[in-house]
């Protein structure tokens, strides 16, 4: 063999060497920074590791428990958004790892212990129980001393996921299975806990007489039929049934995957209905499910540029805590590089970095606001703001009370917002209007305290869309919440203000007096509600 072949052969595999002493070492210094809770710095050691080695599971592995284990000491330390981002981006590192390497038990307990443990809005729980399920097959092919607290994990985590989708049985026959093996240690402790639990619920498999909207077939082109004849009468969820089966019959079908996102898309546009009540993340579930969707379908069709594009301005128009709006940025500017680029495309991708980087912005300042809503910086915030007017009210005949108010900041969500009537008693007149999510989730999740407690939630349906940053107009037309007219006298206007994620609030009224003649009451309330007109008109 030729020495200088030789020569070049050793001092690959010496290279070999010290690159894996490297990692190894990094990866060493990673884990002990997570337990010093120093996570900023092994958060960057592992994204290091993560570009010099993508193809690696364990590091994505490791990065993805780093940036779980973040996500809460950032929300310890007040900083939501740092937290979202955080979770979104543990479970992509959790995802890439599983999908280098799918029998790796240890990716999909990570996984599966921390989509149980997260806030349900984040959709991670049917994945989380599937990713258990498989870790539980996987270290019971051969199980041994070594694998036996991660299997005691799993059974633990696996019953808890059961117990919150109401799989009782399963998740009695899991925790059962665990006593098995051990009836010491916080594992134990955990399962009696939630065996005690379901001795106190009926624990029966719930019926139902709704009869199941996809067809019992595994016939792919009858799927996308019943599916695209749901989509025509905007019957979105049921399309979104029968799209989903035929992905699980061919997880590459384009077409049931395009189609797929069309269902979800179709439903996410349509504004707060009555199933906010039975569940008060719906909506949220719809924002992570059509990223995720949208995200597989760009998978599947890379040479599609609108889907692409699509997609990206999906990720920044998608609410702050699915934490897409970096890689909606960064999908635009590989986008802008593409020579093949229409000029019309091109203009709609440079409006989108636009949006994407004034939403950022936004951001910013939304952060400076709560960190001290007196500051100078803020207060050239609210300056900024200024006033936007959304125009008149609906015009009506007779005498009423026109309400004109501005909202003097903006949050990186539309606030909740609710406007009511009390007469000089202080009882309950109606409500003028009220946010959508607020309406329709009333004491389920109560975001207007006040309103609530007032009203007993009562919307007298005037449950519309959440209104922004600007000045609003709207008519009380001297109607009580039956309909009936009102006597003359005293009466207030009650605004109710909740930002949300700064938690800013508001809170202020106005007396007006209804009589023979017309009056006009005007109040300031700085900074969130920099002024309220209320107008009596003959």
């Amino acid at each position: 063999m030729n020495t200088a072949i030789r020569m070049l052969i050793a001092a690959i595999m010496i290279l070999n060497v010290v690159q894996a002493d490297s990692l190894e070492q990094k990866l060493a210094q990673a884990d002990s920074l997570v337990k010093a809770e120093e996570l900023s710095k092994a958060v960057e050691i592992l994204e290091a590791c993560a570009r010099q080695y993508p193809d690696n599971a364990v590091v994505q592995m490791k990065l993805g428990r780093a940036l779980g284990e973040k996500s809460g000491q950032d929300f310890q330390a007040g900083d939501l958004n740092g937290a979202m981002e955080c979770v979104n981006r543990s479970f992509d590192a959790l995802e890439t790892s599983i999908s280098l390497d799918e029998n790796n038990a240890e990716s999909r307990l990570t996984y599966g212990i921390m989509g149980i443990e997260i806030p349900p809005f984040f959709g991670k729980l049917k994945p989380a129980v599937q990713h258990l399920e498989k870790a539980k097959t996987l270290l019971e092919l051969n199980p041994t001393k070594e694998n036996r607290d991660a299997r005691l994990m799993v059974y633990r985590y696996l019953g808890e996921g059961y117990k919150r989708q109401e799989k009782y049985r399963e998740a009695e026959n899991i925790w059962k299975m665990l006593l098995m093996i051990t009836t010491e240690g916080d594992h134990a402790k955990a399962a009696r806990e939630g065996l005690a639990f379901l001795e106190k619920v009926d624990t029966e498999p719930k019926e139902t007489s709704k009869p199941s909207v996809v067809p019992e077939t595994d016939n792919i082109p009858a799927l996308l039929e019943r599916g695209k004849a749901y989509l025509a009468e905007n019957k979105y969820p049921e399309a979104r049934a029968c799209f989903e089966k035929v992905m699980a019959l061919d997880e590459k079908h384009v077409q049931g995957q395009m189609l797929l996102i069309q269902a979800i898309a179709g439903d996410a546009e349509r504004d707060y209905d009555e199933r906010v009540y039975d569940d008060q993340d719906t909506r949220t579930h719809l924002a992570f499910d059509m990223v995720h969707e949208m995200s597989k379908g760009v998978a599947l069709a890379p040479d599609n540029l609108d889907l692409k594009f699509q997609y990206a301005m999906a990720c920044l128009y998608m609410p702050f805590f699915v934490s897409k709006t970096d890689e909606g940025i960064a999908l635009l500017e590989s986008m802008l590089k593409d020579t093949t680029l229409s000029d019309s495309m091109r203009c709609e991708v440079l409006f989108g970095l636009g949006f994407g980087h004034l939403k950022k912005g936004k951001a910013y300042w939304a952060h400076l606001v709560q960190s001290d809503q007196e500051a100078g910086g803020a207060k050239q915030i609210y300056e900024y703001y200024g006033t936007r007017d959304f125009g008149s009210a609906k015009k009506i005949n007779g005498d009423h009370i026109r309400i004109r108010f501005h909202l003097g900041f903006q949050d990186e969500l539309a606030p909740q917002t609710a406007v009511w009537i009390k007469d000089e008693a202080g009882n309950f007149v109606k409500t003028i209007y009220v946010s959508g999510f607020a309406g329709h989730a009333r004491e389920k999740q109560v975001n207007l305290p006040q309103w609530g407690k007032a009203t007993g939630f009562e919307t007298d349906g005037t449950t519309s869309a959440s209104i922004d940053w600007g000045t609003h107009t709207y008519v009380w037309d001297l109607t009580n919440h039956e309909g009936k007219r009102v006597k003359k006298g005293a009466y207030t206007v009650w605004l109710e203000v909740s930002w949300w994620p700064t938690y800013q609030y508001a809170l202020t009224n106005v007396e007006i007096e209804v009589s023979k003649k017309e009056t006009k009451v005007v109040t300031r309330k700085e900074p969130f509600i920099p002024v309220i007109e209320v107008e009596y008109i003959k």
